[in-house]
Order: structure tokens, then C-alpha cells, then sequence
């Protein structure tokens, strides 16, 4: 059993098994061999991935990790995989549009999003929606803060809805982003 640090529980035991069992059973899917030389490169593999990446296997504090599970909306949590793929569909072909056009309209723009979201797993999650998102990049995540890297200035739109579905995943609908504002523009101007 490995140990994580500070305050948080060790892995359990059925943590381990159950990743050796997934482990397995992608090895013997993905394979497709069952001689017993293949048999024993897949329990070398398994063992392996499963030792190298023991201490990723961190549970979180019982309270925490109530808290944390409390507050996911279910039926957002099972929506926004498919509804975060449309974006990012949608989004790769504005890109590709801008690039192949001739007059290539790229104008660049840093965007602040201010949220008040402040748990660790919200932040991660909006962040890496809106890096996913072909033509922006989020530089900067801190206590709600983010920095975004956008192609256009249009761009700026596209981003509250994110914020909006994750703030709702989270259940804190109620705390949307607030504003957007454009950090490197002439004007400075906020948007709604």
C-alpha cells in the first residue's frame, strides 16, 4: 500500500486491484494472445505501470472527497464530454477556416476570466476545456483567475459558455464568470 502525504488516506487495497484488473484486461484485449510468452509480458507490463504509478493513486480525505462528490451535477457531468466535443468540432473548423483563408484575419488577443471558482478540480477542468478548444490556450490559472490566449478577439465570446457548464457541473451556477476582459487591447475594454 502506498502512502500519499499530509492528511490523506493510503490507496487501498481495492484501488490496486481494481487497476490491475482494468490493466489486464486492456493488455489481453488490446494483445488479442494468449500464449505464455505474451501472457508474461502483459503481467510484466501490468506490474510495472501499476508500481510506476502508485503514488498517482491518491485517494482523497473522506471529508474532501464527500464535499467534492456532493456538489457534481450527475446529468451535467455525463452531458459536457459530448457537448465539450461539439466545441471543440465547431472551433477546429472556425480555425481552419482562418487559416486557410487568404486575407489569414488572425488578430491575437490575451483574455482575462475572472470566476469565482475556487476548487482545485473546477479550475483544472475549465482550464483544460478551454486549452482543448482549438485557437485558445489558457496561460494562467490562479484563484479564479484565468489568462487565455485567443486567435481573435471574437474568441472572448466563446469562452463564458464554458465557464458557465463548468461552473453548473460543479454546482455553482449561481457564481458564473463575471467578466472578460481583453489584457493586450488598445482600447481595454471589457466584455459582457
Amino acid at each position: 500500500m502506498s502512502r500519499s502525504s499530509g492528511s490523506e488516506r493510503p490507496v487501498s487495497r481495492q484501488q490496486t486491484a481494481i487497476k490491475v484488473i482494468v490493466l489486464s484486461v486492456l493488455w489481453l484485449v488490446f494483445s488479442g494472445k494468449l500464449d505464455a510468452l505474451h501472457l508474461g509480458y502483459g503481467a510484466f507490463s501490468v506490474t510495472l505501470v501499476v508500481w510506476i504509478t502508485r503514488n498517482l493513486m491518491v485517494s482523497m480525505p473522506s471529508s474532501d472527497a464527500n464535499v467534492f462528490l456532493s456538489r457534481i451535477h450527475w446529468a451535467t457531468a455525463f452531458v459536457y464530454p459530448f457537448w465539450l466535443l461539439w466545441r471543440i468540432l465547431v472551433a477546429n473548423i472556425a480555425v481552419a477556416k482562418l487559416v486557410l483563408s487568404p486575407r489569414l484575419a488572425i488578430d491575437p488577443v490575451l483574455i482575462q476570466l475572472d470566476t469565482s471558482m475556487t476548487g482545485a478540480m473546477a479550475q483544472v477542468v475549465l482550464g483544460n476545456s478551454i486549452t482543448l478548444t482549438p485557437g485558445t490556450i489558457t496561460l494562467e490559472a490562479e484563484h479564479g483567475r484565468f489568462v487565455i490566449h485567443a486567435l481573435q478577439r471574437e474568441s472572448a465570446s466563446e469562452l463564458q459558455p464554458i465557464g458557465r457548464r463548468v461552473s453548473r457541473l460543479f454546482g455553482d451556477s449561481e457564481n458564473e464568470p463575471q467578466f472578460l476582459k481583453l489584457l493586450n487591447s488598445d482600447e481595454g475594454a471589457e466584455h459582457a
